[in-house]
């Protein structure tokens, strides 16, 4: 796992560019914690799956290929089809838990102020897993590292699958939490957030603050996590 430093940073979207539900930019102070290098692939899975902690996927094959997760081939590559309970699940059973959404935001900046993406705020397919980006797999899922990390030495945190966070839905970051922890309602939202675009995705989505939100209980080829602590 990296370590990242405790710090301050502007959360949302510096350009006004994206949606609203990326205002308003708002400061936020993160504690030091440490988050997973690369996302959970599919081996890591497993094993949480043979040791009886984690349900298997719901489907074993990936966009472009008939045999996926349990094929040794892509043991490298991040596992998919798993929502958000069970990744919840993988990171509880791993020792860890899901980092909420402003401690994803603030790692995926890899110490950059005000940049649109981890490395900068230009894109090519030199930089990430998108649509038509050009990477050797075509338009699926790609091996985990196989990108330039950013400066926390994290990879993938734009583009190949997005990743569950923590924090349920709202629609913009007013009244917000300040301090990096979870945005949870009581009762639970029925949306939980999405963040980092992935390999079907167009471009815009790759930005650090790009959001989305889907029902918990939903997989998908393009969705899978990372874990933090």
């Amino acid at each position: 796992m990296a370590q990242i430093p405790a710090g301050c940073f502007d959360m949302g979207d510096a350009f006004a560019e994206g949606a609203p539900d990326e205002l308003p930019v708002h400061n936020v102070c993160i504690s030091a914690f440490e988050i997973d290098f690369h996302e959970i692939t599919n081996a890591e899975y497993a094993e949480c799956v043979n040791a009886g902690g984690c349900t298997p996927p719901s489907y074993f094959n990936s966009a472009t290929r008939s045999t996926y997760y349990g094929d040794p081939a892509y043991d490298e590559f991040p596992v998919i089809y798993v929502n958000w309970h069970q990744v919840k699940e993988y990171c509880t059973w791993a020792g860890k838990r899901l980092p909420t959404e402003a401690e994803w935001e603030y790692a995926a900046r890899g110490g950059l102020e005000g940049n649109r993406f981890p490395w900068g705020n230009t894109l090519s397919g030199m930089d990430a897993n998108y649509t038509d980006s050009g990477d050797p797999w075509d338009n699926d899922t790609s091996q985990v590292e196989y990108y330039a990390p950013n400066g926390y030495e994290l990879y993938d945190m734009a583009g190949n699958v997005w990743e569950w966070v923590e924090d349920d839905w709202h629609d913009d970051y007013n009244f917000a939490p300040i301090d990096g922890s979870a945005w949870v309602d009581t009762p639970r939202g029925a949306y939980r957030v999405i963040r980092g675009g992935d390999w079907n995705a167009p471009n815009y989505t790759l930005r650090v603050a790009w959001r989305l939100y889907a029902l918990p209980s939903v997989d998908s080829a393009l969705g899978g996590g990372r874990c933090a602590r």
